[in-house]
């Protein structure tokens, strides 16, 4: 909770730089939503991310890791050999802009596998066009946001889409 204050008596960051707003942000961000969740971890849950950018996988693991096991891929072709894995994820956050195989053909390969088929798939748009967010949602997509993510939109999308196993 000492964390807490500190975070609520901070006007902003003291730097202007758009990573020390997200992390600010971010910062925040997992602390509201770790006393909505009245300290209970979702670690059982596994959350695979998929962004062709180390930066932004970077900030997406931090953002998630308190509160799941956290898996990262930098490419298509990883993205889809840890989701056809044994221990499969619960939801995947998959960038649609990626170079070789994008986000839109791996939805369609893992839509199409029985084995991955249901796991939701939350798409991350920063340079995608509608129409892209459209035809992942056509593909089966659960859901799309777009980058730079908001923490608050991230963390209500995983309340829909992974189930809560404490009121299961």
């Amino acid at each position: 909770m000492r964390e807490t204050s500190i975070v609520q008596r901070s006007k902003r960051p003291v730097g202007d730089s758009v990573e020390s707003v997200i992390s600010y942000e971010k910062t925040a961000e997992t602390i509201r939503y770790n006393e909505r969740r009245k300290g209970e971890s979702m670690k059982d849950k596994t959350i695979l991310v998929v962004d062709d950018a180390p930066e932004n996988l970077d900030l997406l693991v931090g953002l998630l890791k308190d509160n799941y096991n956290v898996k990262a891929a930098i490419n298509g072709k990883l993205a889809l050999k840890i989701a056809q894995a044994p221990n499969k994820p619960d939801v995947i956050l998959l960038d649609i802009v990626m170079p070789d195989l994008d986000g839109l053909e791996v939805c369609r390969r893992l839509k199409s596998d029985s084995e991955t088929a249901d796991i939701p798939i939350i798409f991350l748009s920063g340079q995608a066009s509608s129409e892209d967010c459209d035809r992942g949602l056509e593909l089966g997509g659960a859901a799309y946001l777009h980058k730079p993510v908001d923490p608050g939109s991230l963390f209500s999308l995983l309340d829909i889409v992974l189930p809560d196993p404490h009121f299961s």
